[in-house]
């Protein structure tokens, strides 16, 4: 999937999840720092996440996501 393509779908789910503007959202946006998403809420999005995209996200791969750009990354490789 383009990364592109991908960064508008996780940038909107994003934004709905952390009550924030999708534009808002980039590659370089911090999970934890930018929209305050603590290990409980990082839990949940890898739950949605394989579960919209039907994929197995592993805990070092979880573990492994700080930004925006982590997570295209992680969903690219499984994709």
């Amino acid at each position: 999937m383009k990364q592109k393509k991908l960064l508008k779908q996780v940038a909107e789910y994003f934004a709905k999840k952390c009550h924030v503007p999708a534009e808002q959202i980039k590659f370089n946006t911090n999970l934890k720092d930018d929209l305050d998403l603590d290990s409980l809420d990082k839990y949940e999005v890898v739950y949605d996440l394989e579960n919209q995209y039907k994929i197995q996200i592993t805990e070092e791969e979880q573990d492994k996501m700080i930004t925006i750009e982590d997570v295209i990354n992680c969903l690219n490789s499984k994709l």
